[in-house]
């Protein structure tokens, strides 16, 4: 969502122009899966303040639309989310969105246009599982030197050296 926030916000202001000149924007995502595990069928979300929970316009928007959740959606949104699971159109709006679909299908430009959409998102895929591949192994080696702290502490180690051997502050070892 941050890449494609940040590919919007170039794309929609010109070299010199006050960033107060950008639109407000809407990112959709349109998923197969549930991406916040709630079983909700659309997650808003909008900036907040994580100490005060306050929520502040800063003009962007991101959508997620859940279509593993069509059951609890509301009548037209539940149709939407049919389709996207692979239910035949039912509804005036699923089967004009049939229609453009294979109009697009067919379609050169807009196929290409839609390949390098593609293209965005393994790039947005494969840097999430890279990001998630370090954030484990960080997660890892902090939980081994708590583990290796825990134990040097009950062999009455002097805490500087626990400190320089586990890289731990003062503070995580004393409250080991």
């Amino acid at each position: 969502m941050r890449y494609y926030q940040c590919a919007i916000d170039n794309s929609a202001i010109n070299k010199g122009q006050d960033y107060n000149d950008l639109p407000d924007t809407f990112i959709i995502f349109l998923c197969t899966f549930d991406y916040l595990q709630e079983g909700l069928p659309v997650y808003t979300i909008r900036p907040s303040c994580a100490e005060t929970g306050q929520t502040f316009n800063d003009g962007t928007t991101k959508i997620i639309v859940n279509s593993t959740a069509s059951e609890k959606a509301e009548e037209n949104l539940k149709a939407f989310l049919s389709y996207m699971n692979g239910k035949p159109p039912e509804t005036a709006f699923t089967k004009q969105l049939e229609k453009r679909v294979n109009e697009t299908k067919k379609d050169e430009e807009k196929r290409r246009e839609y390949m390098l959409l593609k293209s965005f998102e393994m790039d947005a895929r494969r840097a999430g599982i890279n990001e998630g591949i370090q954030q484990g192994f960080a997660d890892g080696s902090y939980k081994k030197s708590l583990e290796t702290a825990k134990l040097m502490k009950q062999a009455r180690c002097e805490l500087d050296f626990i400190m320089q051997m586990t890289g731990l502050t003062k503070k995580e070892v004393e409250k080991l």
